[in-house]
């Protein structure tokens, strides 16, 4: 059984230009803002943002140079109520983007290869990311990584832990997605993130993931950014970070 899955990054070029989505189109409010990081107020999945040449150079990974490659996931996030649904869809709007409502909520794709799921939730309630969907070239790889990770499998896909749901489904059966399916990314677009609660349980986890035939790319050390974590990646690029920290800002 693995750890939970705490983050969510997502890895443009640069932060800066993309946090105007984040903060005036889905309404999230960073709680630890950095050179290269911004991790944002939700629960269930921790939202962040991480300029991928700063992670990339550091661990010695290809930097993706596809522009505008397919997205490899699909955030669901709960909006405090249906006035936030509907100011979303107007900023939305406005910043020139196309959103596709449907009778469960609204679907947008940002700039940086993720598409978002924005769902109304209580009027008294906060952000909250409850779902992670993996768009996928190869599902049945991508479902028998998530085996592999040890996460649990469900009727409908793997529980994540923290009360998150994992799904994956076919990149070229996402029907808004059909057009960039085959601009496949070659080098890390986003990063999901599992909490360990020490050093030690990450070495232990990720020594149970290489038994479990998966190839850990950065074994667990201490990182410049003050988490002690092992690398690995997925079969749609996507970067994994199995993690453990004393900050509580993240």
């Amino acid at each position: 059984m693995s750890p939970p899955l705490n983050a969510f990054c997502l890895m443009p070029a640069e932060n800066g230009p993309h946090m105007a989505f984040m903060t005036g189109v889905l309404g999230l409010r960073p709680k630890r803002s950095e050179e290269s990081f911004v991790a944002f107020d939700t629960t269930g999945v921790v939202v962040c943002l991480w300029e991928s040449g700063h992670v990339c150079r550091h661990l010695g990974w290809r930097e993706n140079t596809v522009a505008d490659p397919a997205a490899t996931a699909l955030l669901t996030l709960r909006l405090p109520g249906p006035d936030a649904l509907a100011t979303a869809l107007a900023a939305a709007r406005a910043q020139g983007l196309s959103p596709l409502v449907q009778a469960d909520g609204v679907l947008l794709r940002d700039r940086a290869a993720t598409w978002w799921h924005l769902v109304e939730g209580p009027a008294d309630g906060g952000m909250a990311v409850p779902a992670v969907t993996f768009l996928a070239a190869d599902a049945a790889a991508s479902g028998d990584f998530l085996h592999r990770m040890g996460f649990a499998r469900t009727a409908a896909g793997f529980q994540a832990g923290n009360g998150v749901a994992l799904a994956v489904q076919a990149r070229e059966a996402f029907a808004p997605e059909a057009a960039l399916h085959r601009r496949a990314a070659d080098g890390p677009v986003a990063m999901p993130a599992i909490g360990c609660r020490t050093l030690a349980e990450v070495s232990a986890h990720t020594a149970w993931l290489e038994a479990a035939g998966l190839k850990v790319g950065v074994p667990g050390r201490m990182h410049e950014w003050g988490f002690q974590a092992a690398y690995l990646s997925d079969p749609s690029h996507n970067l994994w970070e199995i993690y453990a920290t004393e900050r509580t800002d993240v």
